[in-house]
This record gives structure tokens, sequence and C-alpha cells, in this order.
């Protein structure tokens, strides 16, 4: 794909869309539906006043990050327009909620609905590792997730729920992080483990046992929770672990990764609270 960076209109979104209404706010922020008037395409437009943004650099660096990825289960970002006052960023809007909701409602889900949804997520992450981004804040809450298809998109807002432990401690980190990060997702989709971010933090990971996932699943979870991080398993070895080979066999699951080079590695992270 291109490497040309995002182009800031200077003007206001609403010449090209009709803003609706308000799905979510924030500190500094709020986003709403808007439609676009060319072709009533369906968006999520998220307004940021200036004034309030102690940090516009962190923003302007997520629009730079945005502006490079284009992949199946990573929200895309659409168009960027820029005011003196405001910045409008357009990313295409997913219909459902997010994956912390979906929990909320259904508890644990089944190992196929779990394995479908930790396979998209692994793919995420393969493709931004490959481009040299770290994404450095996976949380349930901001995975969306639609329903009818079990299909989810890797979006990004906020501060590292699921922190591991090397970044808690205020130690180097590298990619590593987020092997952490989608194994506490894993953890929590297929075990419905409330509160257990402390826990896992100490050293201490549990299982519900009113959970019926495989031997299989336990143990990439145990090898994704490794304190250290040179202990913790490689995307490379997630993809022969014996549970997603198991999972893949006989399913043709579709392999989206998209290898690219880049120079220098970059944290996909944002001050954006909503």
């Amino acid at each position: 794909m291109s490497e040309t960076p995002p182009v800031f209109k200077n003007t206001h979104p609403d010449e090209e869309y009709l803003i609706g209404r308000q799905l979510g706010s924030g500190a500094f922020c709020e986003v709403r539906q808007a439609t676009r008037k060319s072709n009533q395409e369906k968006t999520a437009i998220k307004f940021v006043e200036k004034k309030h943004c102690k940090n516009i650099k962190v923003i302007e660096n997520e629009i730079k990050v945005l502006g490079r990825i284009q992949h199946p289960h990573i929200a895309r970002m659409l168009d960027v327009y820029e005011t003196t006052e405001n910045l409008f960023i357009v990313m295409e809007l997913v219909e459902g909620g997010d994956l912390e909701t979906e929990l909320f409602n259904d508890g644990a889900f089944s190992e196929e609905k779990t394995f479908k949804i930790f396979w998209q997520l692994l793919q995420a992450l393969e493709y931004i590792h490959s481009r040299q981004i770290t994404h450095r804040d996976l949380k349930l809450d901001n995975i969306l997730f639609c329903r009818s298809t079990h299909n989810v998109k890797l979006t990004e807002c906020g501060t590292p729920s699921y922190a591991a432990p090397e970044i808690i401690q205020g130690n180097p980190y590298n990619q590593s992080i987020d092997i952490w990060s989608l194994g506490v997702v894993l953890h929590l989709i297929g075990y419905s483990m409330e509160e257990i971010h402390d826990n896992v933090i100490g050293g201490q990971v549990e299982f519900s046992s009113d959970v019926s996932l495989s031997d299989e699943a336990k143990d990439l979870v145990l090898k994704m929770l490794q304190q250290k991080s040179e202990d913790r398993i490689t995307i490379a070895d997630i993809r022969n672990h014996p549970w997603v080979l198991k999972q893949r066999q006989g399913k043709g699951g579709t392999d989206e990764m998209a290898v690219a080079s880049a120079s220098s590695e970059i944290d996909l992270r944002t001050a954006v609270i909503v």
C-alpha cells in the first residue's frame, strides 16, 4: 500500500458529511455517526478540541500511523479535517458494540467463537508488527465486534489497560507486549475471568472451572502470559501451537497477513479516550 501521508483538509467535515448522533465522548473529544453525502457511506467522526488536548502531537502521530494501515481487521481511517479549533478524524463505522459489551452480555464464548476472534486479532497484530508498529493498547473495549458475523476490527483509544509487566515497571519493552495483551484478551473471552489483570501481573493465572475450553487453549494462554518478555511465545510459534493448528484444521481459515517493511518502530497509541 502507499506510504503517502494523510492529507489534512482545511475545512469542516460537514461540507462532505451529514453529521448524526453521538456515539461516545471523552475529556476533549466526541465521536459522532456521519454519512458521506456523495455515496451514503456510514462513518464515525472523532471531533478533537485542540485547546483541551494536552498533547496534540500524540493525535498527529495517531493520524500518521493510521494512514499507513490497511487490514480487514483494523478499523480504517478515511479522511482527516482540520480547522483552527478542531481536528476531525473520519473512521469506518463498524456496526455493533465492542468485545467487552459482548462478553458482559454473553459470558465466556464457545471455543469456536473464541478462536475465530483470537485468529483475527493475531493476524491484525502480525500485520502491524511487520510494519514495525507496536499497538500497546490491545483490550476488549477497543475491539469492535459484529454480532452477526463474529468478525472483529481492532481500533485504539486510551491508556494500556492490559499492560505487560515491563510497562508497569517502567522497563524497556518491545513488540512482545502486544502478545501479553492478546493473551489477556484470550483469557477473558475464553474463560470469562473478571478482574484478572492484577493477579496475572503477580504471576497467578487462574482458569474458571465452569468453562470447558481445551487444555491446548489453556497452555497457549500460559505461554502468552509469561512474566519475562524473552520467555513469551512469539507470533510465529503461536501459529504453530497445537491449539491453533487444531482449530484451523479442515476449516481453511482465511490468512490475511500482509508483510511489508518499514524503517522505524512506532507505538500505535493515542491519548484520545472515547
